[in-house]
């Protein structure tokens, strides 16, 4: 049997519950489909997930600590370039 694909969007009411969290292993990002174009509350969530094995970004660069932190946490961290 095929793995099953959640999506799981961002609410804008409320923060993720743990199950929600948990259930977050795989994460992608794109500015242009994220209106305010700020990644911080999306990021947050991502240090948050305990399970997040993926994170694929649609920018160029990944110079931000942040992908430093989430690399050497064991995420696998790529983008479109």
């Amino acid at each position: 049997m095929d793995p099953a694909l959640e999506l799981l969007a961002l609410p804008r009411d409320r923060h993720l519950t743990d199950d929600e969290l948990r259930r977050v292993d795989l994460a992608v990002f794109s500015a242009d489909l994220w209106r305010e174009r700020r990644s911080a509350p999306f990021m947050k969530v991502v240090l948050q997930a305990p399970n997040v094995q993926w994170l694929h970004m649609f920018s160029a660069g990944l110079d931000d600590p942040v992908f430093t932190h989430l690399m050497r946490s064991g995420v696998t961290v790529t983008h479109s370039a």
